[in-house]
């Protein structure tokens, strides 16, 4: 969908497109995934591939420094998630200016706090189980669901 903008240029609008992805995934699960959790998951995964990608980037420079430029790339990635919930997820309670700001260090403490969740989670399940993969994709999911709630309410204040 095109929108004429008040200057008339034509711009492309992005939330249009956007939701129509979300809309496709809706039908294909059968609407068994609420829509904000689906948003939040699929900007979580664009959030992952960005600290990966500087992750990465940065290894490349400096290879001898695994903490430092994990914890870079964990911080960019977490900024690059928050700015596309900002923008997809909770665009009709976006946040602009100062509140932007201030939204994004709420986002970041919620952030710090879901990674112990993820981390506490995790160990519990190996702690009893002693499998690996189980364990993390538990942590993993603890730690979604943390970050989606207390982001949802704290945050974007819905």
């Amino acid at each position: 969908m095109i929108i004429k903008s008040s200057k008339n240029f034509y711009k492309l609008n992005y939330i249009y497109y956007w939701n129509k992805f979300i809309n496709l995934i809706l039908r294909l699960t059968y609407k068994k995934i609420p829509k904000k959790i689906l948003e939040f998951g699929i900007v979580g995964c664009l959030g992952i591939m960005i600290q990966l990608i500087f992750f990465y980037s940065l290894n490349y420079f400096n290879n001898n420094d695994f903490v430092k430029n994990n914890f870079i790339a964990i911080i960019i990635g977490s900024i690059g998630g928050y700015y596309l919930n900002n923008l997809l997820t909770f665009n009709k309670n976006k946040l602009i200016g100062n509140k932007f700001i201030s939204g994004m260090f709420k986002f970041l403490a919620c952030s710090l706090l879901t990674i112990s969740i993820n981390i506490l989670v995790s160990s519990v399940i190996y702690s009893f189980l002693k499998i690996q993969i189980i364990s993390i994709l538990a942590g993993i999911i603890g730690g979604f669901f943390s970050n989606f709630f207390i982001s949802r309410k704290l945050v974007w204040r819905i």
